[in-house]
């Protein structure tokens, strides 16, 4: 396959919990889908801020051609806060066999 790059799509690109109550938590998902025919590994950038009360389950995975996979968020709020912004910054990568 001379020339395949990684192709792939976010289903959404915003992560919401939504309203939370103190000491809950809530989890949120974002799904990454390889469009492409070659399977990528992708990873959160070490540039990616996660505020301090969220947490992601996998930082890191392989998705095969044509198939999916979700980041899944954590939220623990222990302390009233109000999150407005945080970069997501994922790094996609090819490789040449699982």
């Amino acid at each position: 396959m001379v020339g395949t790059t990684p192709q792939v799509s976010l289903e959404q690109n915003i992560v919401d919990f939504g309203k939370t109550l103190l000491n809950s938590r809530a989890t949120a998902q974002v799904t990454v889908a390889n469009t492409g025919v070659i399977p990528i590994l992708w990873q959160l950038s070490k540039q990616t801020r996660l505020p301090e009360h969220v947490f992601i389950e996998k930082p890191r995975g392989i998705i095969k051609p044509q198939e999916s996979a979700h980041i899944r968020f954590l939220f623990k709020s222990e302390v009233p806060d109000v999150i407005n912004d945080a970069l997501l910054d994922i790094e996609v990568l090819s490789i040449v066999s699982i």
